[in-house]
């Protein structure tokens, strides 16, 4: 069947389905260029299947080397309490307890910071830098308790460093009772209940590294796959 379009007094046959004015007769584009890529894809498949499976172990198997190769991290804590005794004994209410939880966030994330690891790098002789990456102070879900951690490459270090964290802690707080003048009854102590322990290690993950072997060879094939058939493609053309 065929359609008339009359130009200009004459009468012109259209094939039926295209259009004048749709531009999908002629020579023009397709309209479903979806279909025309999975067409493309679809075309003789073995060689990129074959280009896409070697890519994809490669680095598959480069992901999952480098997680494994991953150096062990040790890792020592600290923990230490902040306490009020006499306002504690005293209060008649939760009032001292709710400022001492929120001081305690002040001297956590002062751990963070230069005042406290400016010191703590003198001591240990390291650079600053080093000592502000791989120590921190977190509030416990237990109240007023702070664990203090380091990390670190071996386990000697590691301790050292979460050790002299929390000493620098207790010194920054009694050098603000004497800055102050704080009255002996009204100060607050900082001071360590859990000595620091025997840092533990942190081994790569062998499940990760089978994570990664999985995505990244995933990752690969397809990139191998879809390139070579496009590729093939263009050739073809040409």
């Amino acid at each position: 069947m065929s359609d008339l379009l009359e130009v200009d007094g004459k009468r012109m046959e259209i094939p039926s389905g295209r259009s004048a004015v749709d531009g999908s007769g002629g020579g023009g584009p397709p309209r479903d260029w979806q279909g025309r890529i999975l067409g493309i894809l679809a075309r003789s498949p073995r060689l990129a299947l074959s280009l896409g499976a070697v890519l994809g172990l490669l680095l598959g198997t480069a992901g999952a080397v480098s997680t494994l190769g991953t150096p062990v991290t040790w890792t020592s804590q600290t923990v230490m309490i902040l306490d009020d005794p006499y306002g504690l004994a005293a209060a008649g209410d939760e009032g001292p307890l709710l400022k001492l939880n929120e001081v305690r966030a002040k001297y956590a994330s002062l751990a963070g910071t230069y005042a406290i690891a400016q010191p703590v790098a003198l001591r240990l002789g390291i650079p600053v830098g080093e000592v502000l990456g791989h120590e921190s102070a977190v509030p416990s879900p237990d109240a007023l308790l702070l664990v203090v951690t380091a990390t670190w490459t071996d386990a000697p270090d590691a301790e050292k460093l979460s050790a002299a964290t929390a000493a620098e802690l207790t010194s920054y707080v009694q050098s603000e009772n004497a800055a102050y003048a704080i009255p002996t009854t009204d100060q607050f102590l900082l001071r360590t209940v859990d000595p620091t322990g025997p840092a533990v290690p942190s081994r790569p993950s062998k499940g990760r590294a089978a994570t990664q072997l999985a995505g990244w060879g995933l990752g690969g094939f397809a990139v191998g796959f879809v390139l070579t058939q496009l590729v093939r493609s263009r050739r073809l053309r040409a």
